[in-house]
């Protein structure tokens, strides 16, 4: 057998679409789905098996492809996916929305490291628009202590061209006060979901911009988390 031939005995995907090469024969393929690998021995699963291998169904559960370089693709329960295309990467699933019985509306799409950071979390999040404007809502998002609720949630508003616009300000219900008294300044009031929250007008300095194809919701947090410790050190 030539080596052009030859056989791996486990090819990687995702390492190998992110790196641009072609993927060459392989016995076994190890996939990435949400945030866990898999293997398996064959090189065009449809979507149902693939949400197998992650012990889901198409019914209860939506899949997605990311392909290196461009946004996150639908596939359905009985496409094949061939692995060893160049640009295949890794996949997504998000919970469909007939079981929004439990709050977790999806009611508009985000980009695939949005999604992996969400999921990551291990709390809810829905994804909703509210009178034309898409909103991403953080469920128990973590307060540092010092103000009067250890969580909230938390309202992100995803502004036209993002990724490439810059998100600007956190939205939280219950309204947050600091623990010993003092007055939180900079905050109104933002109807959401037919709930009142707190807006905070915080925002980037020109030495902190917006960086494309950098930032996103796992930053803004960050960003978010940041400013909120900072209050607390105000006297």
């Amino acid at each position: 057998m030539s080596a052009e031939e030859a056989e791996l005995e486990l090819l990687d995907v995702e390492e190998y679409a992110r790196a641009g090469k072609d993927k060459p024969k392989a016995r076994r393929y190890r996939i990435r789905i949400d945030r866990t690998h898999y293997e398996t021995p064959n090189p065009t699963p449809t979507g149902r098996e693939i949400l197998a291998l992650a012990g889901k169904t198409p019914e209860t559960y939506l899949l997605s492809q990311k392909v290196t370089g461009g946004p996150p693709v639908p596939i359905g329960a009985d496409q094949e996916v061939d692995l060893r295309a160049k640009g295949v990467e890794r996949f997504m699933t998000v919970p469909r929305e007939a079981t929004e019985g439990l709050g977790f509306r999806r009611q508009f799409s985000l980009p695939p490291e949005d999604l992996e950071f969400l999921e990551g979390r291990g709390e809810s999040w829905e994804a909703i628009v509210d009178g034309g404007t898409q909103w991403v809502l953080l469920h128990r998002f973590e307060l540092p202590v010092g103000f009067n609720t250890s969580h909230a949630i938390a309202a992100i508003r995803i502004v036209g061209g993002y990724p490439d616009a810059a998100l600007d300000m956190v939205y939280f219900e219950p309204h947050l006060s600091r623990a010993d008294g003092k007055t939180i300044n900079a905050l109104s009031l933002q109807t959401i979901d037919g709930r009142t929250f707190q807006q905070w007008s915080r925002h980037r300095l020109a030495a902190n911009p917006w960086r494309t194809g950098e930032d996103g919701l796992a930053t803004h947090c960050a960003y978010a988390r940041g400013w909120l410790a900072d209050e607390l050190k105000k006297r």
